[in-house]
């Protein structure tokens, strides 16, 4: 339902599942991140909501995502 409900929000994208999912952030702050979030189409129509984490330790570490996972990336 997420899916199909963000359709017409979202043409062309990757639209918002049950399943959830995660975005990573780099060269902004908290207040950047809380604002780029709020102004995604879904966000906005209700259809799907972010929740803003400043910490993440993963467990394994794909190579193209580690300089942004890196202390002071």
């Amino acid at each position: 339902m997420p899916g199909e409900a963000a359709g017409p929000h979202a043409p062309g994208r990757t639209a918002p599942t049950e399943d959830g999912g995660a975005i990573l952030a780099h060269g902004t702050d908290r207040a950047g991140i809380e604002r780029i979030a709020a102004e995604d189409p879904c966000v906005a129509h209700g259809v799907a909501e972010y929740a803003v984490t400043t910490t993440l330790t993963p467990g394994r570490v794909h190579p193209a995502a580690a300089r942004l996972l890196a202390e002071g990336g």
